[in-house]
C-alpha cells in the first residue's frame, strides 16, 4: 500500500497539462513587456545578470527566457527578482517605463 500511496503522490506532482508550455502570442507579449521593464531597471541600477540571478537562485538562460517572454515563469522567482531590484510590482503592469 505504502508504494501504491508513492507512486500515486509522484503522479500527481509531475502532472502537467498538455499545454503547459505553450503560450499564446499576446501572453508572450505580455511577458516580454513585463521583461523589458524589468530589463531596464536592472540595467539603470547597473546590477549584472550574474549577481542577479546567484542572488535568486536563478539560470542565466531561465533569466534570459523570462525577460524575452519565452517561458511563464515562476512567481516566487519572479518577485524576488523585482525585491532584489526594488521594484514595485504595479510599475511591470502598468504602461509607464519607471
Amino acid at each position: 500500500m505504502a508504494n501504491r500511496d508513492k507512486r500515486i503522490s509522484k503522479e500527481k506532482s509531475s502532472y502537467r497539462p498538455a499545454n503547459a508550455n505553450k503560450i499564446s502570442k499576446s501572453h508572450e507579449e505580455i511577458l516580454k513587456s513585463i521583461g523589458d521593464k524589468i530589463e531596464g531597471i536592472r540595467k539603470q541600477k547597473d546590477i549584472s545578470v550574474t549577481d542577479l540571478c546567484s542572488t535568486v537562485n536563478m539560470s542565466r538562460t531561465t533569466y534570459y527566457r523570462m525577460i524575452n517572454g519565452m517561458i511563464y515563469f515562476n512567481t516566487e522567482k519572479f518577485f524576488k527578482v523585482l525585491d532584489v531590484l526594488d521594484i514595485d510590482v504595479s510599475i511591470t503592469f502598468s504602461d509607464k517605463n519607471n
